[in-house]
């Protein structure tokens, strides 16, 4: 008989797909910047462009790039823009992006497999990275409260990101949470750079589930992996485990 008893989830490309977030974003702050569809439709395009080509500082290479060759865009758009500093305009685009309700779905197979793990007896919670009011608004969108015993948002565990993953501290509360011994848990997460390092030094099960579509399926290599006790593909997969 299998010794796990709590199943602990990430959530970015663990329960639904990051890529959904980053359109549903880039589809809020363009309704911000312009009242109309196609001028919507349009900066919404080259956001995608942008963060198709570089993930980082899409909003700032985007203002640049605005500024830069205004004569793409129109002269009411140039305007607004034109009211606020750079840095200001940027900020608020980014508040825009956190602080937006995500059209955002579970994978497939999700909700089927919560419900079976919990039917089974299994006690399930969730840990996840990133700036809480958007993490919080991601977890309302896809309503995992009717089947997560403990939700931590290591953003408000302490300041500055210091209990952000790879650091154990949110593992060790959910240890306490749970009165299991290290062995009994497992968490379940995609990104190998930072998921399971916290969890593994405590001695909590890591499965490393690879999604097709996941931001960091390019990061992944497989060569030298440590700290992953399992490797699944889907939820599906983690029933082999009980």
């Amino acid at each position: 008989m299998s010794e796990l008893k709590v199943f602990i989830f990430d959530l970015d490309d663990t329960l639904y797909p990051e890529i959904e977030y980053v359109w549903s974003g880039f589809k809020a702050v363009s309704r911000m910047l312009a009242d109309t569809e196609e001028i919507q439709d349009k900066l919404f395009n080259d956001m995608q462009e942008l963060f198709k080509d570089d993930r980082k500082k899409v909003f700032d290479r985007f203002i640049e790039g605005l500024l830069l060759h205004p004569e793409k865009y129109p002269e009411v758009l140039i305007q607004k823009i034109s009211r606020m500093a750079p840095r200001d305009m940027i900020n608020e685009m980014i508040l825009c992006y956190r602080l937006h309700d995500p059209q955002i779905s579970l994978y497939e197979e999700v909700p089927y497999i919560l419900e079976l793990l919990k039917a089974k007896g299994m006690r399930l919670g969730l840990i996840t990275d990133g700036f809480w009011e958007a993490q919080e608004r991601k977890v309302k969108s896809l309503g995992l409260e009717k089947w997560m015993e403990l939700i931590l948002y290591t953003d408000k565990l302490g300041p500055e990101r210091k209990y952000w993953k790879p650091s154990p501290y949110a593992f060790k509360k959910a240890l306490d949470y749970y009165s299991v011994d290290a062995g009994n848990m497992c968490y379940i997460g995609d990104n190998p750079a930072k998921d399971f390092i916290g969890p593994s030094s405590l001695g909590i099960k890591t499965a490393w589930i690879r999604r097709p579509d996941g931001l960091y399926k390019e990061a992944m290599p497989e060569e030298g992996l440590i700290n992953v006790n399992y490797k699944i593909d889907t939820l599906y997969d983690l029933l082999t485990l009980i």
